[in-house]
């Protein structure tokens, strides 16, 4: 499949109530049901607040240095395990990271 994540993909969820905080993940490990993936710290790429860091354009930094476990994303209910078919992983819908940096709100 066209979409199928690999070693090596970018993949994100937004965590949003009153704030868009994008999470990133990157895949380092792909099975027949899952794949392991380590968390990526966020980095503000372009500010839109005058330069305080709070909102602008957010793409993907480094491994995260306060979340350095591997975290496991199931395959979706359809069984793929491919970009738009994930379950939830804990709070988010991941998605494949199209190398945009992503709108990002961190002010509540």
């Amino acid at each position: 499949m066209k979409n199928e994540v690999k070693v090596g993909d970018i993949l994100y969820g937004m965590w949003h109530y009153t704030m868009h905080y994008p999470v990133y993940f990157k895949i380092i490990s792909v099975s027949e049901k899952q794949a392991r993936a380590i968390r990526l710290e966020s980095k503000m790429v372009q500010p839109t607040d005058g330069g305080y860091g709070q909102q602008g354009y957010e793409a993907p930094g480094e491994e995260c240095r306060y979340d350095r476990g591997v975290h496991i994303i199931r395959k979706g209910k359809r069984g793929e395990l491919e970009t738009g078919s994930y379950a939830r992983y804990n709070h988010y819908n991941l998605n494949k990271w199209d190398g945009k940096p992503i709108w990002a709100d961190h002010m509540d």
